[in-house]
């Protein structure tokens, strides 16, 4: 289904407002229709691999389980969470302040803007205090979307979600209902 948002966000490559605009598809989509059970998130380079009734099936499979990409934070991205980030002139910009810990010492987690969730993990990004907190912690990081989707999947709690440890970690690659080729995998 096609939907024009309530509330348009103007997007800044790497800021918070590209997380934002995900946020208000959310909850248009979560608020205003009962009618669905996984929300997936596309981008430009999203190939179509399965027919409709196969992408069913694929979701199903999933058991009430999330697919996105969670991992460890790899320490050429570290800087991203480390320092304050402002947005200036309509691009993002390192500040000298330090950022305090994450909230509740959780891991931050590396991962997509690209994933497929299910309408409970929707509901926890939309509903549950701690992600909330996070929410307010993320809004001056680096590339917050390539992040905090991730960190929201090793959640105790939230639907759909897996364990912190690193056992745990799901790469691009596995998962079943997408497949994107960015120019880096040439």
């Amino acid at each position: 289904n096609v939907f024009m948002v309530s509330e348009a966000v103007s997007v800044v490559y790497a800021g918070w407002s590209r997380v934002q605009a995900d946020l208000n598809c959310m909850a248009d989509l979560y608020y205003g229709s009962a009618k669905w059970k996984y929300f997936i998130n596309l981008c430009g380079q999203d190939f179509p691999l399965k027919t409709n009734l196969e992408m069913v099936r694929m979701l199903q499979s999933l058991k009430g389980s999330n697919s996105l990409e969670s991992e460890s934070l790899p320490a050429e991205k570290q800087k991203r969470i480390s320092y304050v980030y402002n947005v200036i002139n309509g691009q993002i910009k390192r500040t000298r302040i330090s950022k305090k810990p994450p909230p509740f010492n959780l891991p931050i987690k590396s991962g997509s803007a690209y994933i497929v969730v299910t309408r409970g993990y929707v509901r926890s990004v939309l509903e549950d205090s701690r992600i909330e907190e996070l929410i307010k912690w993320f809004k001056d990081t680096y590339s917050p979307d390539e992040h905090f989707w991730a960190t929201i999947q090793r959640i105790s709690g939230v639907p759909g979600s897996s364990w912190p440890n690193r056992k745990y970690d799901q790469t691009d690659i596995s998962a079943v209902a997408r497949l994107v080729k960015w120019q880096s995998h040439e």
